[in-house]
């Protein structure tokens, strides 16, 4: 079985997997592989027990989704499945300007500026969608907000612990973040719990993510409905309609984006039986 580890980017699903590795002792996969870009070091990787796959990702998934023991996955891409899975949410602005900041460090060629993510404009997608997506199915989902596991208390430890039906010890929470930001501090930044504006987040682009995300921010409620009206209103309507022009273009090109993957994924499978069939033709030829 999987239980997946679910986040938009840089909301807290490595910090997830911390707790399990530091209370419950449990390693946890990821389906992506962890970036070179990044350069985690021996000390980080263990402390928030990251275990690798050493075979391809589809066999890995096909084993693990049929086996009885508990595999945790760390994902920040959609549900492929309806097994279970603890979604992590933070403050949408927080994630997007860590996201910005994670960007900047480590992938300037991609020049994804905070403007880009908000629209959505990123292979995750945005991060109203993305929370949307993991709550639109009908597998059992787990919502954990990223500042109460800054501060993990024993109550949520065991109701973590329950939902994934692990019944060893549990030892107390001690978060090493002190130690991962001096082995990594353009990874493991400040971690802060409460939102502080930094120099791009300006009234105009408070104004648009609140235009495209405050639903959701009112819901989770990291904003009441009076910041929310105040933002809103805000938005001049020629902007918003532009606002939303641009967010049906980046739809498009990701719905194109993913019928290529699609198509390539069949197009190699196809080359792939060619290959085979042409192997095996050749070995049932006779000899000379």
């Amino acid at each position: 079985m999987i239980v997946w580890l679910a986040s938009y980017p840089r909301s807290g699903n490595t910090l997830l997997r911390t707790i399990f590795k530091q209370t419950m002792g449990l390693g946890s996969y990821s389906d992506e592989p962890l970036s070179p870009a990044v350069r985690f070091s021996a000390t980080a990787v263990e402390e928030f027990g990251n275990l690798p796959i050493d075979e391809p990702w589809e066999s890995f998934y096909e084993k693990a989704s049929t086996s009885a023991a508990l595999h945790l996955v760390k994902t920040h891409l959609p549900p492929r499945d309806a097994q279970p899975a603890i979604y992590v949410v933070r403050d949408g602005r927080q994630s997007l300007v860590s996201y910005h900041n994670y960007h900047r460090k480590f992938f300037p060629e991609h020049q994804r500026g905070v403007m880009n993510l908000m629209l959505g404009d990123d292979h995750y997608g945005g991060w109203s969608e993305h929370h949307a997506r993991w709550f639109s199915g009908t597998s059992r989902t787990l919502l954990v907000r990223y500042e109460d596991l800054v501060t993990v208390t024993p109550g949520l430890l065991r109701e973590i612990a329950e939902f994934i039906d692990y019944v060893g010890t549990v030892s107390p929470w001690k978060n090493p973040f002190d130690k991962l930001h001096r082995e990594n501090p353009a990874f493991f930044r400040q971690g802060e719990v409460r939102w502080e504006p930094s120099p791009e987040w300006t009234p105009f682009v408070n104004r648009v993510f609140f235009h495209i995300h405050g639903e959701l921010m009112r819901a989770l409620h990291y904003a009441d409905n009076t910041g929310l009206e105040d933002a809103s209103f805000a938005l001049d309507p020629d902007l918003a309609q532009f606002v939303e022009l641009a967010r049906s273009l980046l739809r498009q090109k990701q719905d194109f984006h993913q019928v290529c993957k699609e198509r390539l994924a069949v197009i190699n499978l196809l080359d792939t039986e060619v290959r085979r069939l042409s192997t095996a033709r050749r070995g049932t030829w006779p000899r000379c």
